[in-house]
């Protein structure tokens, strides 16, 4: 499955038939603000997930956490800085930042256990960077601009990656990190 935002106010829901040529709509779903960004990753144990749910799930609809399958989720980041899950086609809002949000990107730090959720980082409309893991703010990175967008790989070729901005000033920061007891972000 693809998603899709429109910046209207809707999240398209297309399905991949046996070509490229047959992509098709399966679903609209109406959003409570414009979404500007989307990820997947495994970011709520299956706990959390079904708590976070106006109605329960069946439980063996409940996805499990394992570390060779890890629940595949969609996290959809609105404008109002507000971060939803997409889940059994519908949307429930999970954390809420101090600004409105034009990227998010799942970081899987390899030092964290298989059965730890991952980590969003949110950027947009300011010059802060918030760092999410279980839905509470770890980190925030203070960088020298507002951040157009934003990846993380390994940069250096040492295993280890970076998180890598592009400034609204047309300049490149490059944060490294340092995960102790919980996950941390640091230049």
């Amino acid at each position: 499955m693809l998603f899709a935002a429109d910046g209207r106010g809707m999240v398209y829901i297309l399905s991949q038939g046996s070509s490229l040529d047959q992509m098709a709509v399966i679903g609209v779903l109406p959003t409570p603000t414009n979404i500007l960004s989307i990820c997947s990753g495994f970011f709520l144990s299956a706990h959390d997930m079904g708590r976070m749910m106006d109605t329960p799930i069946a439980k063996e609809a409940r996805p499990s956490p394992s570390a060779t399958d890890p629940p595949c989720q969609v996290l959809l980041a609105g404008k109002n800085g507000q971060v939803y899950v997409l889940a059994d086609f519908n949307i429930y809002p999970w954390f809420k930042t101090d600004f409105d949000i034009a990227s998010i990107v799942r970081f899987r730090p390899s030092t964290l256990s298989p059965d730890q959720p991952d980590l969003v980082i949110c950027a947009g409309k300011s010059s802060t960077v918030a760092v999410y893991h279980k839905g509470e703010l770890v980190s925030e990175i203070h960088a020298q601009d507002w951040p157009r967008c934003m990846t993380i790989g390994d940069l250096d070729e040492v295993g280890k990656d970076m998180l890598v901005l592009g400034h609204h000033d047309h300049t490149i920061e490059v944060f490294s990190y340092d995960i102790a007891n919980s996950p941390d972000m640091q230049t």
